[in-house]
């Protein structure tokens, strides 16, 4: 778990240009995959839905938790 969104910082890296144009962006030092802004929002919101339904089914064969 992370924590609370007020312990959350966001780093902005000295070329964040570079990022930006690779798909990444930065959050308390992770570097992170953002969304593809070309994706239609059905195709996307179906994708994040298969996502969750993966890590649910991950947390369910751990025996009910994640790190």
């Amino acid at each position: 778990m992370i924590g609370s969104p007020a312990s959350i910082r966001i780093d902005r890296p000295a070329r964040s240009s570079d990022n930006a144009e690779r798909g990444y962006f930065m959050v308390a030092g992770r570097l992170w995959r953002s969304t593809n802004p070309a994706l239609p929002t059905a195709r996307r919101q179906d994708l994040v839905a298969d996502l969750m339904d993966a890590r649910r089914m991950v947390k369910e064969a751990k025996g009910g938790s994640l790190p």
